[in-house]
């Protein structure tokens, strides 16, 4: 796992999400949700009874607790759901249309844990850097970008920590949900340091209204932006790049490539001018479709990828294996 950092994905009710992602995203909430008098108080503080200094239900003991730079207050305003008026665009994997995220569509900042220096058992986690305009980019090519979810959410269908799944009911099929990294201590920045113990899942459900979240009493659909940061382009639009070359739609960012064409009418008529993609759909170049052409797009290859050498074909491509 490395030193990388681990956001938050989105919605925290889904079985198939990374483990280590929900982990940090319910001890964050968890940080600064119902913050009591006591020092690293929250939720996660209120199961000891026995006044000593061994550790509550979710694993903390006074001994983790130091003084944080922020409060548990700021901690709370950092990590909380913003709703208000942004012009985020979808990332490119989900379309290139460059329209703008509803405005009903909520914003997750994203938290990082990262290895402490010099440790292997402890991860120090900060809220990482988000965007709501354009306009809070570096540069006036840089574009806030994120990736909407919409999912069903429940009262009470929170990551609690559990036992068994028997104590998991909010839902139909709720797990109790053993922790990725039971040995690892998590800090942020208010001084307060817990351990990650087991607690409960509950099915992912994709939704458009409200209407299609009836598997409990209360369901509501959640639009949430996830992963909103700012993305360097290298152009906007095809005047952004030099002669002989056109701006791409690519993933993770506009790209100029070259260009055979600009616009259909720069084909043979029936013809049009199409993008060629490569590894990992990468945009390469722009050429002129032709008569003989036996693909238009990778999905139409059982094998390979649709390449242009000449005319465009499913061809063999050697990619790097993603590390």
């Amino acid at each position: 796992m490395g030193d990388a950092a681990a956001p938050r994905p989105g919605p925290l009710r889904h079985f198939n999400r990374d483990p280590l992602a929900v982990a940090l995203i319910a001890m964050a909430l968890g940080a600064c949700a119902d913050a009591k008098d006591t020092p690293g108080g929250g939720a996660g503080s209120t199961g000891r009874d026995d006044g000593g200094a061994g550790p509550t239900r979710d694993g903390v003991t006074e001994s983790d607790v130091a003084p944080g730079a922020i409060s548990e207050e700021e901690w709370k305003q950092r990590t909380s759901i913003y709703r208000g008026n942004h012009d985020i665009e979808p990332f490119p994997s989900r379309g290139c249309s460059m329209l703008p995220i509803g405005p009903e569509y909520g914003i997750l900042p994203p938290i990082g844990c990262a290895w402490r220096s010099g440790s292997n058992s402890i991860r120090d986690c900060n809220a990482e850097p988000t965007c709501r305009k354009h306009a809070d980019c570096a540069t006036p090519l840089d574009r806030c970008r994120g990736a909407p979810s919409a999912s069903c959410g429940y009262p009470g269908a929170t990551p609690t920590s559990c036992v068994s799944d028997a104590e998991c009911t909010a839902v139909p099929d709720g797990r109790c949900v053993a922790p990725p990294e039971p040995d690892v201590t998590y800090c942020y920045p208010t001084g307060r340091c817990e351990k990650w113990v087991a607690r409960c899942e509950y099915p992912y459900e994709e939704c458009a209204t409200d209407a299609d979240c009836s598997r409990a009493p209360g369901g509501s659909c959640e639009k949430l932006i996830n992963y909103a940061r700012c993305e360097k382009q290298a152009c906007l639009v095809d005047g952004d790049c030099t002669s002989g070359k056109r701006c791409a739609c690519s993933d993770p960012a506009n790209l100029c490539v070259p260009a055979d064409c600009t616009t259909d009418a720069d084909c043979p008529m029936g013809e049009r001018c199409q993008l060629e993609r490569g590894c990992f759909g990468t945009a390469k170049a722009y050429h002129c479709s032709t008569p003989l052409d036996t693909c238009r797009e990778k999905a139409d290859c059982t094998g390979g990828h649709c390449t242009f050498d000449g005319t465009f074909a499913c061809r063999p491509l050697a990619c790097p294996v993603p590390p």
